[in-house]
């Protein structure tokens, strides 16, 4: 048998190795023990110590058949390293070594390495499972290159197509310095790598991996973690990660590169039966190199939400072109999910937020949607910190706004950052979007702090750049707007209006304060009533002739608070009735000439008359 052993700790097993000429010295390498990986330290210079030999695809260990190890020794009980190419595999990329690659995996138990040289093995599919006697908790299969790629270092080239190439059923396995990758061309079904739930208390660790041309990448149904792994997403395809019930998982430095469309979220993170539990992503891309209707990112589960997961210094980047159905992020479920210091662009919505509770997006770029910025959709409690949402509205400008509340949206605060248009450079997209800020009447329960607002694009109000709908409690519906526009003295900041959106009440502005903003002059018809939509501002009414009021109602209903100035701006006298319902002074009717004013005013159950006739004011 050709074997290719390291004794692990204090002891060193001499053996004589026919390389070429040369005759490999004592090593004295120490192996990590299984349970106590540390990925920085001690497996890197476990590497370096085995490169100062040379290629590894050339090393022969002959042993004797009568070669024994000594009862209790580390030879003996384990941490063995065994050549794949001690037990027959080729490495040519054509001969197919599925049974001698299966052989050297069988051959290890836990805390051993299957070890591969330079070459690309062909096989179909490959267990990593305990079997009788021997448990394979912690087996490591280890490849050699840093950077590994189809033609680079060690690459596992599966024939399947339609299922799962290399099945994982035990716990803490490693692979290292791999490619993975399909020969043909992947269908439904097939997984590159399956973490399965069995053991419950499985992990997974991969460093320098490189998986290509799958159907499914990687799937995980227990915790593990995930560095330096580089999926190329070359075909059209369902997910590249998929962590289905997944607790207690890194994902960090990891690039996914998407070359085609995909059918399903790049990276998936659902909880079905299990419970998807504290998730960290750090230093990730999802960059789309091609036309894709996927999310680049997916939390979902409505049986048991995904809960704390964490997402630091990210990007996820989705396509913005007509017909796009999905945001570049999407959550629909979840429980305090953080998004912080990244980059969200593309998609029908860069971020949509359909449920969940406890979510955060902190100093983030959103940009570059075909609608909105962000979509807040649901009662989720979510808090959008110092972000800089620009240049959404990619369907055309002036269609969509930079976020958008919808009818069911519920706790949304907005807090510094910058919305708006052009905010990172000129002219890099072909659409503005409109509002800054646009709720449906029926959202409610939101707030905005010191937001800064530059060139949004709106309608209706001139120089608006954002709408607001506030539904006060008594469902009379009063909404309010900001607006600066291209106003340079950031006048008309706020724009009070009623609930149909036609009249503006009132406004603040860095010029003027607080103002009332009259309605335009009523033209009040003998036995007219006088509409009440000026509070705390000017009422101004006109007639074709002498006229008198209603004589039953002399304003329409009493709104509790409501002060009005009522002024003449016509020629013709205008006489208030005095009734039930409206009070003068003393008790008589009031007869209002050109330019006269008087100021009435309601305490919820009628108007009253509150100033003195002011004649010709």
């Amino acid at each position: 048998m050709r074997r290719l052993r390291w004794g692990l700790g204090l002891l060193a097993v001499v053996v004589t190795v026919a390389w070429g000429a040369t005759t490999l010295p004592r090593t004295g390498l120490s192996r990590p023990q299984r349970g106590d990986l540390n990925w920085d330290t001690a497996i890197q210079g476990w590497l370096d110590k085995l490169d100062t030999y040379g290629a590894f695809s050339d090393l022969t260990l002959t042993y004797s058949a009568a070669q024994t190890f000594p009862a209790g020794t580390f030879l003996d009980k384990g941490n063995h390293v065994y050549n794949v190419k001690s037990y027959g595999a080729t490495g040519d990329g054509t001969t197919d070594d599925t049974t001698t690659l299966q052989a050297a995996i069988d051959a290890a138990c836990g805390g051993d390495i299957v070890f591969f040289p330079d070459g690309v093995y062909k096989f179909s599919t490959l267990s990593i499972v305990d079997s009788a006697g021997c448990s394979r908790e912690g087996i490591t299969l280890m490849g050699t290159s840093s950077v590994p790629d189809s033609d680079v270092g060690a690459t596992l080239k599966t024939t399947t197509t339609n299922a799962t190439a290399i099945t994982v059923s035990t716990g803490r396995v490693t692979m290292i310095r791999l490619g993975i990758t399909t020969s043909g061309t992947p269908t439904s079904g097939q997984i590159l790598v399956n973490l399965t739930s069995s053991p419950s208390y499985g992990n997974l660790y991969m460093q320098d991996v490189w998986l290509d041309n799958y159907y499914e990448g990687l799937r995980m149904e227990r915790g593990g973690r995930l560095q330096n792994v580089r999926f190329a997403h070359q075909i059209s395809s369902a997910r590249s990660l998929y962590l289905l019930n997944t607790v207690d998982t890194t994902i960090e430095g990891c690039s996914f590169t998407v070359q085609a469309n995909a059918s399903s979220a790049i990276i998936d993170v659902e909880s079905t039966s299990g419970q998807v539990d504290t998730l960290h992503f750090s230093n990730i891309s999802v960059a789309r190199g091609a036309s894709t209707d996927a999310p680049a990112l997916y939390i979902h589960g409505a049986t048991r939400p995904p809960r704390w997961i964490q997402i630091v210094n990210a990007t996820f980047e989705n396509g913005a072109f007509s017909g796009v159905t999905t945001p570049a992020v999407k959550i629909d479920h979840g429980t305090d999910i953080h998004i912080n210091n990244s980059y969200i662009v593309g998609g029908l919505d860069a971020l949509q937020i359909n449920g969940g509770t406890g979510i955060s997006v902190v100093s983030t770029l959103i940009a570059g949607a075909w609608r909105y910025g962000v979509y807040h959709g649901a009662n989720a409690p979510t808090e959008l910190l110092g972000n800089i949402i620009t240049d959404n509205s990619q369907a055309g400008s002036g269609t969509y706004d930079g976020v958008y509340l919808d009818s069911a949206s519920r706790y949304l605060r907005i807090m510094g950052g910058m919305i708006g248009n052009d905010l990172i450079t000129t002219s890099v997209l072909n659409s503005y979007q409109n509002y800054a800020i646009n709720a449906h009447a029926s959202a409610a329960n939101y707030a905005t702090y010191n937001v800064l607002y530059k060139g949004n694009l709106s309608a209706t109000p001139v120089n608006g750049i954002a709408q607001v709908d506030y539904n006060r409690p008594d469902g009379a519906g009063v909404s309010f707007r900001i607006a600066n526009g291209t106003s340079t003295s950031f006048q008309n900041t706020f724009l009070f209006t009623n609930s149909a959106g036609s009249t503006n009440l009132a406004q603040i502005d860095t010029v003027y304060g607080l103002r009332a903003i009259p309605p335009a002059a009523e033209t009040i018809a003998a036995g007219a009533t006088i509409t009440a939509n000026a509070c705390g501002g000017i009422k101004a009414i006109t007639s074709s002739g002498v006229v008198t009021t209603n004589t039953t109602n002399t304003f329409t209903a009493s709104v509790s608070g409501c002060v009005m100035d009522v002024c003449n701006t016509g020629a013709n006298n205008i006489t208030l009735d005095q009734n039930a319902l409206f009070t003068t002074a003393g008790g008589v009717d009031l007869t209002l000439g050109a330019d006269d004013c008087v100021r009435v005013g309601s305490d919820g159950s009628k108007w009253r008359q509150i100033s003195a006739v002011l004649a010709g004011s």
